[in-house]
């Protein structure tokens, strides 16, 4: 019963995501419809993989306490976003996991150069070269930009296996929680940036990334 009430959520999102995303000036609305709708997905599938809030607790093993207003409350820790994703990601089902990672949109961001106050940064200081998108909330040097990768290599493998027929669990998982991450990025970058319609938030990212995130969501859906 749970599980088909928050489906219900996640369903009500999604079709508010494609009615949005009829409109192109609206596409960035629709992503945010579609995450809304991925955001529960990811709280029931995380749920299921066992993830679940816990008290706070001192090194003698107490209970940990914090002051609200007038009152005392136990400090309650819930799971972090990295740990709802991680359990998300295990949660969903190997092909859901292969058509997302060959998607024609997944390759757009291994091989994309993000773009900060209107330039390409190739490299960081570091030599290292970037890909998938920025975190606009924590790069405000180019010279040392925080940014969510897509192992270009291991996808590079992972595409060869796979039309030779072979399946490497292990790249799977890891390129999935990657694309998850970019994903989880270019939401966080529309709500909390001054961009709202260039650098990490030009049209041409959030146009990939909504392809990539109506499959994952419409995918899942359809397996419910």
């Amino acid at each position: 019963m749970e599980h088909r009430a928050t489906g219900g959520i996640a369903k009500a999102m999604a079709e508010l995501g494609r009615q949005t995303a009829q409109h192109l000036t609206q596409r960035a609305s629709a992503y945010l419809c579609y995450w809304s709708a991925f955001t529960n997905i990811y709280a029931v599938l995380a749920a299921q993989q066992g993830a679940r809030p816990h008290f706070g607790l001192r090194e003698n093993g107490t209970l940990r306490t914090r002051r609200v207003g007038a009152l005392k409350m136990a400090e309650v820790d819930p799971p972090s976003e990295s740990e709802l994703l991680d359990k998300a990601c295990a949660g969903l089902d190997a092909t859901l996991k292969h058509k997302l990672i060959t998607h024609a949109s997944a390759r757009f961001f291994v091989q994309r150069t993000p773009v900060w106050q209107g330039k390409t940064i190739a490299v960081d200081k570091a030599r290292q070269r970037l890909n998938g998108v920025l975190d606009m909330r924590c790069t405000f040097d180019a010279r040392y930009p925080v940014w969510r990768p897509i192992d270009a290599a291991l996808y590079a493998r992972y595409v060869r296996a796979a039309e030779m027929g072979a399946a490497d669990e292990q790249a799977r998982d890891v390129l999935v929680r990657q694309i998850l991450d970019v994903l989880h990025t270019v939401a966080h970058n529309l709500l909390y940036s001054n961009k709202p319609t260039g650098d990490e938030n030009a049209p041409l990212v959030i146009d990939h990334a909504l392809a990539l995130l109506s499959d994952l969501v419409e995918g899942w859906l359809a397996q419910t």
